[in-house]
């Protein structure tokens, strides 16, 4: 059933990257954390969740500044524009039944990670898209992945919402590829959409 439903919710990510994010989320251990980076109205959310009870319960972390997007955004045709995208998380949550397993922070990804004390099994970005944004966070929660760990980056090959359209300009490949690869650390690399993961070797 809940499967049934995440497949109606509106999102940023298709079936198959949330199915992807389910099938991480569920090889996670109970004693690690999933952190999410980036929840927006919790599609993305929802399938960690979904993966997560499906494995071993391990708990979800879903960390975004949650703006009011409708007072920001003046193009009605980007996907995001709407109002109240936290109250939109929260409804989410609460059609898969997904209390307690899950906390929302409204924070950034760097201040939450400043005071962070448990292990990450899974760390999901999918916030800010610039470069500079993407390597920051990946540093600053790089000490508390486990290992064996995996990471996520949705948008690897560029989101930015020009005159109605999406326009990919590669700033997560680019983070990744500089960054992240060069310290050797990561393998069993996939691409499932515009889904990026990597497991800590």
């Amino acid at each position: 059933m809940t499967e049934a439903m995440l497949l109606k919710m509106l999102g940023l990510i298709t079936e198959d990257e949330g199915r992807r994010l389910a099938e991480l989320a569920a090889w996670v251990p109970e004693e690690e954390a999933i952190v999410e980076i980036g929840s927006h109205r919790g599609l993305s959310s929802c399938w960690l969740i979904h993966g997560s009870r499906l494995g071993h319960g391990a708990h979800v972390t879903c960390i975004d500044p949650w703006p009011l997007y409708g007072t920001e955004v003046t193009d009605p045709d980007e996907p995001w524009a709407e109002e109240g995208a936290l109250e939109r998380w929260s409804k989410n949550v609460d059609a898969i039944s997904g209390w307690p397993m899950v906390t929302p922070l409204r924070s950034t990804a760097q201040a939450v990670a400043a005071t962070w004390a448990k292990p990450v099994g899974l760390l999901f970005h999918d916030a800010d898209h610039s470069y500079q944004a993407v390597v920051d966070d990946y540093r600053a929660w790089l000490p508390y992945l486990a290992p064996g760990a995996w990471i996520a980056v949705h948008d690897f090959y560029g989101s930015n919402w020009v005159d109605g359209g999406w326009v990919r300009d590669g700033t997560e490949q680019l983070a990744v590829r500089d960054v992240v690869l060069t310290s050797g650390q990561w393998s069993d690399i996939t691409i499932v959409g515009n889904l990026w993961t990597g497991r800590r070797s």
